[in-house]
Parts: structure tokens; C-alpha cells; sequence
């Protein structure tokens, strides 16, 4: 056989050749002399580059099934509700500040292990070559992480409420102790018995004062929750227990005039007391929720770019681009 018929094979070859895998397949024609060897190797390099092209559209979609798999747990996980009930029913028992601690470690326990799967789904396709599928699908990871971040931030902030809310509570139960107070020390001064009317009315002026600054302190931390309303109603309402002691005081000395116009006063203390604007917190059940509506904004706003980022990946893989 001439050199001429040797070399007209090699040129039918070239096709074949420029399909192949990359460079590193290509070293197997270094070793190749014989023409109907290299006609089958180069059968088998097309075979090959078939071969890993199905092997690596199956790698990427197992990624992304397991990847999906791992999402669906994290947000399954961050979303029971079973801890959030657990507090609010805490809470209805009249514990606030143990309902929403209970709440936050249900939550933040949550958080842990929905982040364990985000893990897991982040490893999945970190091991993907770089792609647009790639790329997408990590975006979604990170908005899903800030999103989760934000859940957290929720939880926090009921946590930090609860004390505050717990204290507001109580002051309010002590409102309705000063009442009972100033009742109990008018009765005794209409009974002449001063002396004791004089110390249960010192006691609501205390107790109207407590809850005054309570009101106050809970109104620098929440001021959408209106408690400066509330510590305008404790403010009347010490004033007027104010006005108990007086009763007391002018009806040991005698004074009916003076004893008399304390009894106006009182009774001018109670109409304030009772057309008095009541605030938020006390009137509008859904307070707490419309003061974590930014929260709720960015949870919202992170979930709905992380479902983009997600559908983009798929779309990216269904293209081909991975």
C-alpha cells in the first residue's frame, strides 16, 4: 500500500476529531499509527463524548432533585407552627413573657435545622461545574438565607417584646388594684376611719405612679404601641387617688368645704379617666403584626427573589446551560 493510500483515511478522520471530548482525549492519537485503529478510536471518541454528555446531564439534575429535596425541608422546617402555638397558648394563660420565649426557642430551633438543609442543598451544587445553572441556583440559596435571617429577626424582636409587653400587663393589673384601693379608702374616710383611709390611698398614689412610669418605659421601647396613652391614663389616675388622700386628710381635720371639693375633683378625675383615649396596643389585636410589617416586607421580598433565582436555575438546565 503507497504513502498516498495511507494518508487519504487520516483526512476522512478529521470530523471525527474535531467532536471529540476535550484536549485530554485527543493525547490518544499520539499512539496511534495504524489508520483502521484510528478509525476506531475515533468511533468510540463520539460514542464517548455522548456518553458523558448524558452522564453529566444526570449528575446536574440528581443536584438539583437533591438540592429541591433539602429547600422543601428548610422551609417546611422554618414554617411549623407547632412552637408558635405552644407560646400563644403560653400566653392566653396570662404568661406573656414565657409564651414568647417559647416562641423564640421554637423558632430559632427551627432556623437551625432548616439551615442544616440549606447546607446540605448548598453542597449538592457546589459541586456542579460553573453554570448558569450554577449560579442561579446559589442566589436562591443566599435570598433563602436572608429571608430565614429575617424570620429570626422576627422572633427576636418578640422575644425583646415580651418583657416590655409582660410589664404593660401588669401595670394595666395594677390600674384596676388602684381602683380598688381608692374605693376601699373612700369607704373608710365616709366611715371616719381616716387613719386607714389615709394609708390604702397612699398606696394607690404608688401603685398609679408604678404603672406610670412602667407606661412611660414601654412607650420609649414601642412608641407604635401607643403606652404614652396608657401612662396618661395612670397619670390621671394617681391624680385622683391623690384626691382619696386629700379626702382623708381634710376629713380628719374637719374641713367639709375642702372634703367637699375633693369629692368634685375625684368625681372630675373619673370622667377624664373614663373618655380618655385608650392606645393601641389595648384596642388593636393586630398591633404587634403591623409593627413588624418591614420585617414581614423583607421576608416577603427575599422569598419571592429566591423562588426567581430558583426557576431561573431549572430554566438554565432545561436549556441545556449547565
Amino acid at each position: 500500500m503507497s504513502e498516498d493510500q495511507l494518508q487519504e483515511p487520516q483526512e476522512n478522520q478529521a470530523p471525527a476529531a474535531q467532536i471529540a471530548p476535550p484536549k485530554k482525549k485527543r493525547t490518544w492519537l499520539v499512539v496511534l499509527v495504524v489508520v483502521v485503529l484510528l478509525s476506531c478510536i475515533a468511533a468510540s471518541a463520539v460514542g464517548g463524548v455522548l456518553y458523558l454528555r448524558v452522564q453529566t446531564q444526570n449528575e446536574v439534575e440528581t443536584a438539583l432533585m437533591n438540592a429541591d429535596a433539602h429547600m422543601s425541608k428548610a422551609m417546611e422546617i422554618a414554617g411549623d407552627t407547632e412552637a408558635l402555638y405552644d407560646g400563644l397558648e403560653a400566653m392566653s394563660s396570662g404568661s406573656i413573657q414565657g409564651g414568647m420565649d417559647s416562641m423564640v426557642s421554637g423558632a430559632q430551633a427551627n432556623l437551625a435545622l432548616a439551615e442544616e438543609e440549606i447546607v446540605a442543598a448548598e453542597y449538592e451544587i457546589s459541586a456542579l461545574d460553573d453554570s448558569e445553572t450554577k449560579s442561579a441556583y446559589q442566589e436562591s440559596i443566599s435570598e433563602t438565607r436572608l429571608a430565614l435571617k429575617s424570620t429570626g429577626d422576627v422572633f427576636a424582636t418578640f422575644g425583646e417584646a415580651g418583657g416590655v409587653l409582660q410589664a404593660a400587663i401588669d401595670a394595666s393589673a395594677a390600674m384596676g388594684e388602684v381602683n380598688i384601693a381608692m374605693n376601699d379608702a373612700i369607704n373608710k374616710s365616709n366611715n371616719k376611719n381616716y387613719s386607714e383611709a389615709k394609708t390604702i390611698a397612699t398606696k394607690a398614689v404608688k401603685m398609679a405612679e408604678e404603672a406610670e412610669k412602667t407606661f412611660s418605659a414601654a412607650h420609649a421601647e414601642y412608641p407604635d404601641a401607643e403606652f404614652d396613652k396608657a401612662a396618661d391614663i395612670a397619670k390621671l389616675k394617681r391624680q385622683q387617688a391623690e384626691t382619696v388622700l386629700k379626702l382623708a386628710e381634710y376629713g380628719k381635720a374637719g374641713s367639709t368645704s375642702k372634703y367637699n371639693k375633693a369629692i368634685n375633683d375625684f368625681n372630675g378625675y373619673n370622667t377624664k379617666v373614663l373618655t380618655a383615649v385608650q392606645p393601641r396596643i389595648f384596642t388593636d389585636p393586630t398591633w404587634l403584626l403591623s409593627s413588624m410589617q418591614d420585617f414581614l416586607s423583607t421576608i416577603a421580598a427575599h422569598t419571592e427573589k429566591a423562588q426567581d433565582a430558583s426557576d431561573r436555575a431549572h430554566d438554565a438546565f432545561d436549556a441545556g446551560n449547565y
